[in-house]
């Protein structure tokens, strides 16, 4: 019988997707999902490159998201040439509401609904290019 712990995960046990059936929801309120130490390590840290991309947005309603890499778990973003407003639930997002990132910064994305759920766009009239490294 295997036992249910967070031990096993770091030995190699744990699926593909790193996501662990022993992942439960946290009873008490505003707690979320307890996540085992596995996932959590590999949230903190990288791995290897394992592809490299560039997005634009020409228009500022002109949404585009991230492509599946295979076996990405992270996603570096450089955002260059203008703001961008982005959401990561895979929906459009809106100009005045959502999030915007400056132009010179640099985002790391974790996990792959985040990376999927990315959606983003050109805050003003000027093409807004994004450079991608995924790490696996």
């Amino acid at each position: 019988m295997e036992l249910s712990n967070e031990l096993s995960e770091l030995f190699g046990l744990a699926p593909q997707d790193r996501a662990s059936s022993w992942d439960v929801d946290d009873p008490r309120p505003e707690r979320g999902t307890m996540v085992p130490l596995y996932t959590r390590l590999m949230r903190a840290f990288s791995g290897d490159p394992c592809a490299y991309a560039t997005y634009v947005s020409n228009a500022a309603y002109a949404f585009t998201g991230l492509q599946n890499v295979p076996g990405a778990r992270q996603a570096v973003i450089y955002v260059s040439g203008s703001d961008i407003v982005y959401r990561t639930d895979g929906s459009a997002p809106t100009l005045p509401v959502d999030q915007t990132i400056q132009e010179g910064s640099t985002v790391i994305l974790t996990g792959k609904p985040t990376i999927l759920g990315f959606i983003f766009g050109t805050a003003t009239g000027t093409p807004a290019v994004l450079y991608v490294t995924y790490y696996d």
